[in-house]
């Protein structure tokens, strides 16, 4: 049975909704999109919360804000067809007179197409690379380091005449077992591209510490610091990329880090009020960390691959250690999700919106008197270690 709502914006103007009595008002509203903290709900006249009353006649609904909810929610849908799509990436714009959702398809030979041109214009935009470049990237068995070097090893003739090396860390959670290095390998010779191993011993003489890598993740989880875990596994990525690129007199370092993550990242920065460095690229001091896949979301990357590279799919990990992400940080991703849901390509806005607030400049740094590596500290005081061998060095594993 399904139960009409009729409701009342604050201009007078009369829609109605439909639920079922066994749904409150609130399931209703969100199901349709609209604001509860904007909604009265009156109940045979009564004030009630939305979420203490189900449907029934009786139900009478004002949205108390003056705003075209509506307008913003039944917009005027553009859609480019094409025979067979396999995927489709939204945008809203905004005009005047109305709001229109562009919609594009793809099928199996124009996504690749989409995804290199993505891929292109943000480097040429970005200007992330440049002629002449030694660039170092950051290769493991998933899907999105994968899909991103097969990409640019297809693209070598529209970009930047660069040397692309590759390298993939052994002894972390990726990589537990000698297995878990196939895959990146035979990407990188298949592509005929350098490529290096960094051992389970070269990250503890990177990160001068008296313990394996893996014995201190392991410490920290049991004690349930995933925050902490997660937070030292990057650490340690970085640290030993950049020793890397000491030996290869490499400048740049590129990380899959895509979309939903850099997303995610703004809206950290605005909750917890620290400044992103560059959305993508920042400089640490000789290097410059570059970014590609900005504007890309996750499973892209595993839909490219499958059109481009089948062979790098249905691969698994040893998977013997497994970190969470914290909390907050999974509210961010779910947010963006949310937020995306409603206007499909607002990253474009938060990320003109974030430059405009945090225009780049160059950043104070400082070298960790343990590990070596620089790093910003937002308050004036200058600290021996950075925040991830003060973690070390809380739990005894600074050697």
């Amino acid at each position: 049975m399904t139960v009409t709502l009729p409701y009342t914006d604050k201009m007078g103007r009369r829609f109605e909704i439909k639920g079922t009595p066994s749904q409150t008002v609130g399931e209703v509203l969100r199901a349709n999109k609209l604001p509860t903290h904007a909604s009265v709900v009156l109940d045979q006249g009564r004030p009630i919360h939305e979420d203490l009353v189900k449907i029934h006649p009786g139900i009478q609904l004002k949205i108390n804000a003056n705003y075209n909810f509506q307008k913003f929610l039944e917009c005027e849908e553009r859609r480019h067809r094409v025979a067979e799509p396999i995927y489709q990436r939204s945008f809203l714009e905004f005009t005047k007179e109305a709001v229109i959702k562009h919609t594009f398809e793809y099928d199996a030979k124009t996504f690749p197409e989409f995804y290199e041109e993505t891929l292109e214009k943000t480097i040429r935009d970005e200007k992330l690379f440049e002629k002449g470049d030694r660039i170092l990237i950051g290769l493991s068995s998933g899907a999105d380091s994968i899909a991103l070097t097969v990409a640019l090893n297809r693209m070598q003739k529209r970009l930047p005449e660069v040397t692309l090396i590759t390298a993939t860390l052994a002894g972390i959670p990726d990589t537990t077992q000698e297995k878990d290095l196939i895959l990146p390998k035979k990407v990188a010779a298949d592509h005929r591209l350098a490529h290096q191993v960094i051992t389970a011993q070269d990250i503890q003489r990177v990160l001068h510490t008296n313990q394996s890598f893996m014995t201190i993740l392991s410490r920290l989880l049991s004690d349930n610091q995933h925050h902490w875990a997660i937070y030292i596994y990057q650490h340690a990525i970085r640290r030993n990329l950049e020793e890397l690129c000491k030996q290869h007199r490499c400048n740049k370092i590129i990380l899959a880090t895509e979309l939903e993550d850099i997303v995610s990242g703004i809206l950290s920065s605005y909750t917890t009020g620290y400044p992103l460095l560059g959305l993508s690229k920042k400089k640490v001091g000789d290097l410059t960390y570059v970014y590609p896949l900005i504007h890309t979301f996750k499973k892209e990357n595993l839909l490219y691959l499958f059109h481009t590279a089948p062979q790098y799919t249905g691969f698994s990990r040893s998977g013997e250690v497994h970190i969470q992400a914290p909390s907050s940080r999974s509210a961010y991703f779910m947010l963006f999700e949310q937020m995306n849901n409603l206007w499909p390509g607002i990253e474009r806005h938060l990320y003109a919106g974030y430059r405009q607030l945090f225009p780049s400049s160059e950043k104070p740094f400082f070298q960790c008197t343990n590990c070596q590596g620089l790093f910003h500290q937002v308050d004036q005081e200058k600290p021996a270690l950075c925040d991830a061998c003060q973690i070390f060095d809380k739990y005894g594993f600074i050697s």
